[in-house]
């Protein structure tokens, strides 16, 4: 009878000596102190525009304790919201404990051009289409887009908002050139002009392409790919001084 209470009653009493180490094992660690932070950034691009020391510096001047501190005592969502307000920061995806070290996983913007306005301070747009602002520790070599680009636009603010105008149709044009292989290694400066068209600055040779809006972009692309490879070239690329792809089915080329 009692080899049957106590095989019972043995599972019971380890299970529950199991929970109390547990409980008694995140007691100790919540009470042990911060030693260090280590600060991880996704970033799809070849040079991470945010370092650990940003992150670290940002919190610091958040007045957010860490180091030195007891874990229990650290609010992680104080950190959480603090560095959702980065600019380049897309989503703050794991902030955690491994033994005293604070650990937070981020993950950044993909950025698409880099905008030189006529007025106001250079930016950046990202693929969502965000307007975040300039820093040079952005090394990517982005779409350029200048020109007669005479409305400021406030960092912050999204693109994709704006119902017709330029800056849109040039940032649906960079999309569809991200898409093109070809496009993507012939184009890589887009220009406002004067009459409020885009047109696109070749890498190779001394034409411009006439492309006015974001119209159809996608296949006014796939014409002038077929043009480069099935008529410029054959012949002198630089006795051309522009390719107008505005009309549908159709590339008018006028030469010097």
């Amino acid at each position: 009878m009692l080899k049957k209470i106590l095989r019972k009653i043995i599972p019971v009493l380890l299970v529950i000596g199991v929970l109390v180490l547990i409980v008694l094992s995140f007691i100790h660690m919540r009470n042990r102190e911060c030693g260090d932070i280590k600060v991880t950034v996704q970033y799809a691009g070849l040079s991470n525009p945010v370092s650990q020391e940003d992150i670290i510096a940002m919190i610091e001047r958040g007045g957010i304790a860490t180091v030195g501190i007891p874990l229990k005592e650290i609010n992680t969502d104080s950190i959480r919201l603090l560095l959702s307000t980065h600019p380049y920061i897309r989503e703050v995806d794991k902030i955690r404990f491994i033994g005293k070290t604070l650990s937070i996983n981020l993950i950044a913007k993909d950025f698409l051009l880099h905008v030189y306005p006529s007025v106001g301070e250079q930016f950046f747009i990202s693929n969502e289409g965000e307007i975040l602002p300039y820093s040079d520790k952005v090394q990517e070599r982005l779409i350029i887009v200048n020109g007669f680009i005479n409305k400021k636009y406030k960092v912050g603010s999204n693109i994709t908002w704006l119902k017709k105008s330029p800056m849109l149709s040039a940032y649906n044009i960079a999309h569809a050139i991200q898409q093109n292989e070809f496009a993507k290694v012939q184009f890589r400066q887009i220009y406002i002009n004067e009459n409020q068209e885009i047109e696109l600055i070749p890498s190779v040779g001394r034409l411009t392409v006439l492309f006015g809006d974001d119209t159809d972009a996608a296949e006014k692309l796939v014409h002038l790919r077929e043009v480069y490879r099935n008529g410029l070239i054959y012949t002198n690329i630089n006795q051309y001084t522009q390719l107008d792809v505005r009309f549908k089915n159709r590339v008018i080329a006028k030469k010097r």
